[in-house]
């Protein structure tokens, strides 16, 4: 079973309802049997996870959609307006949310490698990037938890620092996302 599967595979069994918040903490798990209307609402500081269905986010002028092959991450809390655009019964919307923690990110920063000028770009806080391998297995051993309670307290923030580690040096941080965004958020 792939990585993807196995998390599609985890959130259909954890979350409960339209929002499950979990005993891992900042975890929370989302399901949709079909589309919605557009929410306004406010983007926590969080990395924003889909593994089926789709969801569009509207931010100003700017739309952003993302899929299971695709992340949303929020460095600072935004005002959005946000639909889920493609789910069905048979194939429901399934993701997750993962909430940021300022002071590990902040240890964390002063010990990722930064090579070469990496200045601000023109973001307002929120991107969307494609999933890579290492961050869905990072994510998918974090929800695994779920299954074995009484590992929860001590893997989770391990498990934790490795997702920040994979966003700070994945995709997002070479077009100029990362450090600076990030310190704006803690």
């Amino acid at each position: 079973m792939s990585a993807i599967d196995h998390l599609r595979n985890l959130i259909g069994r954890h979350a409960a309802g339209r929002r499950t918040l979990t005993a891992v903490p900042g975890l929370m798990l989302f399901r949709s049997e079909g589309r919605s209307v557009p929410l306004n609402c406010i983007y926590r500081s969080r990395l924003y996870l889909i593994v089926q269905g789709s969801k569009r986010v509207e931010l100003g002028q700017h739309a952003f959609t993302y899929d299971d092959s695709h992340y949303l991450i929020t460095t600072v809390d935004l005002p959005v307006s946000s639909a889920v655009i493609k789910a069905s019964p048979h194939r429901p919307y399934l993701a997750l949310s993962i909430d940021f923690d300022p002071a590990v990110l902040a240890d964390l920063l002063l010990s990722v490698p930064v090579g070469g000028d990496r200045g601000v770009a023109d973001e307002a806080g929120l991107a969307v990037a494609s999933l890579d391998e290492a961050l869905l297995d990072s994510v998918r051993r974090l929800v695994a938890l779920l299954d074995t309670p009484g590992d929860i307290a001590v893997l989770a923030p391990l498990v934790r620092q490795e997702i920040y580690y994979r966003l700070l040096t994945g995709a997002r941080w070479a077009f100029g996302f990362g450090r600076s965004r990030w310190r704006t958020a803690t």
